[in-house]
């Protein structure tokens, strides 16, 4: 009986229970309505787009048109967003390998000699794809990537709400990428992700922040190199900013930060990657957005991986090209270290261009490197294999891959720590090489530059392999919390961001987010009246005692001459 009547009560109180939430009311939002945004990209690959491309594929399900605008060579990263459209700007434009991959090593101003260059070439025809583009599509607000400077300019001059896309937190200096104002950089500089000891700058990427900078290096750094950047490309300079005006750009001698002052800038970063600092209200960090489905292995590669239990993945992403030397550098250490039983097998992802015909070991063992791109089954092959293309997420997830050769690009980086891999980064140009000198530092990768001599090469493949005294592994887990707490729902946020930006702008303009400041004056804003009175209040008594006291002592003085003077007469 006793139980009986628990039973009922219990009973009785999950219907309650259940009543009241069914009572209970819940808020709804009712700000949404359709909407139309554009998102554009032509250059940089996966990492400059497919991160953009799953916000817009959020947006799609809560309802808006979403539409990535693009070239030829880059509708193929759409293929994993059914719900996002593509429009091409030019069906004919295809992109040259010139413009897509970069032979260099560190050599900042070559590569934006280079990227200059392209920018004069195609910024006419690009400027005026996008104003067609967008008097057909009718957007209500467009997504730049950041380096697309017709985009920006397009969508500025149509009065276009836009926001710009970065990979990291470069929103000063070269980012100025083409039309650099040396006063406005080096003296005022930008709000938003600078702080006087970062290097948010690209042509000044060798490290994150000047904390390990000389003087010299931190002087030439940010004033030297501007000038040196606008004596080589001045003539490029001067012909799209003439280009410009012909065109009838808004405000066409402006440059990338004084066009993007007003709008919101979506980083696909987060703090560990980016170094902490004070950020500015119109930068939000969402990264990192990871493709959250990836392909399969090929039965070939899942073959390989299966019957090598250490194996080193190597792959350089789509723009760096590894030379002859580097090639050689790197499959010599990696044969080394099968030779000395570090590792059984090593798996190379990308183009076979550049590679040495064979390479010799310290052993004296020489090795055939057309064997790798056979299906010949050679004593090489049976312990390397190289390919044209993997499925990168689906090799780094295989537990067989102990350590990843990277060049350290931000994508890879990414999903190598999401998976748990150890790295060895060598780091070709931009970007690249501030994350290799700041994931060593941090003990999460080994840096290895093209300077290094076979027996370094060899060493820093096997410390990572080996991690001794687990302190790599240490830190790569720490990391694969940050990427996978932080990847979790940044698409979530990055479509908030949109929408925020879609409902709440005046005439394209983010008023909320602006600083007070802007409407104050440089004295006010930094309360340098309020200092200069509060320093008259402390000198001015100190200089009316100082003055007093002055006139007692010359007056003492007097009396005691006058004394002196008396007893003399």
């Amino acid at each position: 009986m006793k139980w009986t009547i628990r039973f009922i009560s219990l009973l009785i109180s999950l219907a309650l229970c259940l009543l009241s939430r069914a009572w209970a009311e819940q808020l709804q939002e009712d700000f949404r309505s359709p909407k139309t945004i554009v998102f554009s990209a032509t250059m940089g690959g996966a990492s400059h787009v497919k991160w953009v491309l799953s916000i817009l594929n959020e947006l799609a399900e809560r309802g808006h048109h979403t539409i990535f605008l693009t070239k030829n060579d880059h509708k193929k990263f759409a293929k994993d967003y059914p719900k996002v459209n593509v429009e091409l700007m030019d069906p004919q434009a295809i992109q040259t390998e010139e413009d897509t991959r970069f032979p260099m090593h560190e050599d900042i101003l070559l590569l934006f000699k280079v990227l200059m260059k392209k920018t004069a070439r195609v910024y006419g025809k690009d400027y005026l794809a996008y104003r067609e583009s967008f008097e057909k599509l009718h957007p209500d607000v467009v997504i730049c990537d950041y380096g697309h400077v017709a985009c920006m300019d397009a969508a500025d001059t149509a009065n276009l709400p836009f926001i710009a896309t970065f990979i990291l937190a470069f929103t000063e200096g070269a980012i100025i990428l083409f039309f650099l104002d040396f006063c406005t950089d080096a003296f005022l500089g930008n709000l938003d992700s600078s702080a006087p000891y970062i290097n948010a700058d690209m042509l000044v990427q060798q490290e994150d922040t000047t904390l390990h900078q000389s003087f010299g290096t931190r002087f030439y750094n940010k004033f030297i190199v501007k000038f040196a950047f606008r004596k080589q490309n001045m003539a490029e300079i001067r012909r799209v900013r003439h280009l410009k005006a012909e065109l009838g750009v808004k405000d066409s001698d402006a440059d990338i930060p004084r066009r993007t002052r007003d709008s919101l800038k979506i980083m696909n970063s987060f703090y560990g990657i980016e170094p902490a600092r004070p950020m500015g209200p119109l930068v939000e960090l969402v990264g990192p957005i990871l493709t959250r489905t990836y392909d399969s292995l090929t039965e070939q590669l899942q073959q390989f991986l299966d019957t090598h239990p250490r194996v080193a993945y190597i792959a350089f992403g789509q723009h760096a090209v590894p030379t002859y030397a580097d090639s050689t550098l790197l499959l010599t250490a990696l044969f080394e270290n099968i030779e000395q039983g570090t590792l059984d097998g090593f798996l190379w992802a990308g183009p076979s261009d550049g590679f040495p015909s064979s390479v010799t070991t310290l052993s004296g063992k020489t090795y055939l490197i057309a064997d790798l791109f056979t299906s010949n089954q050679t004593v090489t092959s049976k312990n390397a294999l190289a390919v044209q293309w993997a499925p990168q997420q689906a090799v780094l997830h295989h537990p067989s891959v102990i350590v990843f050769v990277s060049h350290g690009g931000l994508g890879s980086l990414f999903e190598a720590l999401f998976a748990r891999k150890r790295l060895v980064i060598f780091p070709f140009f931009g970007d690249q090489l501030r994350n290799a000198r700041k994931l060593d530092r941090d003990g999460v990768a080994v840096r290895l530059t093209r300077q290094a001599s076979q027996a370094e090469a060899t060493q820093a493949i096997r410390k990572v392999v080996l991690d001794e005294d687990g302190s790599i592994q240490a830190n790569v887990e720490r990391y694969k919390a940050m990427v996978q707490i932080h990847s979790k729902h940044g698409s979530l946020r990055g479509a908030d961001l949109v929408e925020e930006v879609l409902f709440t702008n005046i005439n394209g303009k983010l008023p909320h987010r602006y600083e007070v400041a802007r409407q104050m004056s440089f004295i006010k804003a930094h309360n340098l009246d309020l200092y200069f009175v509060l320093g008259l209040l402390i000198f001015m008594p100190a200089l009316l005692i100082w003055r007093i006291s002055q006139r007692m002592l010359a007056k003492i003085k007097r009396r005691r001459l006058e004394k002196k003077l008396s007893k003399i007469e």
